[in-house]
């Protein structure tokens, strides 16, 4: 698997980065991650095949507590209502989906947010996985 030393950055903390990145024309990696159902509070699986036909927009972020990460989720959730009819926005990140649902109701972020607390695959496979943080 690649290693890319220098691809993220921790302040001036070089990071590691596993995965090769994907290109335009890349097939995409299949995915099975967490996430909370807002309607019932159940932890529930979702798979890339759960959206099939529809565009799929994935934000990765290392903490939604986290200022930086905050503001990007937000932005997704802006352009929800509008995409909502021909997208799946997804923001992916690696807390636990119970923290996640929390955090989503305490800030209003309607559109799913996906955990992958349980497997390096999502990371590795989008090329996202740093090798520091876990």
């Amino acid at each position: 698997m690649e290693a890319r030393r220098g691809a993220a950055f921790a302040g001036t903390e070089q990071l590691i980065v596993v995965g090769r990145p994907l290109h335009a024309g890349d097939r995409t990696p299949d995915f099975r991650l967490d996430c909370v159902d807002l309607t019932d509070l159940a932890v529930r699986t979702i798979s890339l095949a759960d959206s099939t036909g529809v565009i799929r927009l994935l934000s990765v972020v290392n903490n939604p507590g986290s200022p930086h990460c905050q503001h990007v989720i937000r932005q997704w959730e802006t352009f929800r209502g509008v995409l909502s009819a021909v997208a799946a926005i997804y923001t992916v990140c690696i807390d636990p989906p119970q923290m996640q649902a929390r955090w989503q109701d305490t800030v209003g972020v309607l559109h799913q947010i996906l955990s992958a607390h349980r497997s390096e695959q999502f990371g590795r496979g989008y090329g996202v996985w740093l090798k520091e943080w876990r």
